[in-house]
């Protein structure tokens, strides 16, 4: 497929448009305080500045002039802004119109960060005027080691290549990759495309169910905005609650306190206190997530458990 260009993971194909634009020294990449942790590196590594947009912090969403306002901050400090790398987390697809204009008021292209939403919400990269989406085969049930950046050949980013040699992947990376994972990621896609409706549906409706044991619980704080966020994830804090003592005592549990991309860190989630949440908040909080093969009485079952554990630790 000429629109895309196979790479080792949605990490990676995030990265290579910053490296084929040649983002350097004295540009600006707009984006948000939950921008993954290796992004914000790799801006300050070519030697430009992330400029990060304000949030909500009651809803957690980003408003379009926010981005705008960015736009002019870096300009007002002398900088070139570049591109707005957007991250779906927190339901930014709803508002990709008026980022669009946006950005082509102020030549700037789009990125956007699909390795969680990809499969799982509809995204129309033309419609919406995406320049560019990064996709992780194993978000969507693929093998690991491969990624995808697609690219909206309707927008004529002109990329150089990024490494050079046999002129693989229409000359943007050169080197032979795996066949076979090339194949798997293609075939996960398709079967998203065709199963993914039916997931939404059904982490719609386990969010409810996971939700009618947490309620119960005093002091809980949803770390999302439930009527735009993908609901096959779930990020909840327990006030006066450390997180790991939490996850260590559901150890029959599957769940996380961080970011997969992120996992050598114990502290609080970067992503978490950029939305504004305290350390207390931010070290108390559990991921929970759905998947295709997550059963209803298992999300019942986690549930009570929860409940259960959550009120054990605070009374001890």
């Amino acid at each position: 497929v000429k629109n895309c260009i196979s790479c080792s993971s949605g990490t990676d194909a995030l990265l290579i448009p910053l490296m084929a634009k040649g983002i350097g020294p004295g540009d600006a990449v707009i984006t948000t305080p939950f921008t993954y942790i290796a992004t914000a590196e790799v801006i300050s590594l070519l030697g430009a500045t992330p400029v990060f947009v304000d949030i909500y912090e009651s809803t957690f969403n980003i408003d379009p002039s926010n981005i705008e306002s960015a736009i002019k901050y870096a300009i007002k400090n002398n900088l070139t802004p570049r591109a707005i790398i957007a991250v779906d987390l927190f339901g930014l697809p709803a508002r990709y119109r008026v980022i669009e204009k946006i950005a082509k008021s102020y030549n700037l292209f789009i990125i956007e960060d699909a390795a969680q939403s990809f499969g799982k919400i509809p995204i129309d990269v033309r419609a919406l005027g995406i320049d560019m989406i990064s996709i992780s085969a194993h978000k969507i049930y693929g093998p690991k080691g491969i990624g995808v950046l697609f690219v909206n050949r309707e927008s004529n980013i002109g990329l150089q290549p990024m490494i050079h040699g046999g002129g693989h992947e229409f000359g943007m990376r050169s080197g032979t990759l795996a066949t076979h994972q090339i194949v798997g990621i293609g075939e996960a896609a398709e079967l998203m495309y065709l199963e993914g409706r039916k997931d939404f549906d059904a982490h719609l409706r386990f969010r409810e169910i996971l939700f009618s044991s947490l309620n119960q619980i005093p002091d809980i704080h949803i770390n999302s905005d439930l009527e735009t966020s993908i609901p096959s994830i779930i990020n909840v804090s327990f006030a006066d609650v450390n997180g790991e003592t939490l996850m260590s005592a559901l150890d029959n549990v599957a769940l996380s306190s961080g970011s997969a991309c992120n996992s050598e860190l114990v502290e609080p989630s970067y992503v978490l206190k950029g939305i504004g949440l305290s350390n207390e908040l931010a070290d108390s909080a559990l991921r929970f997530s759905f998947g295709r093969y997550t059963l209803e009485e298992e999300v019942q079952a986690v549930g009570k458990q929860v409940a259960k554990v959550v009120g054990a630790l605070r009374s001890s």
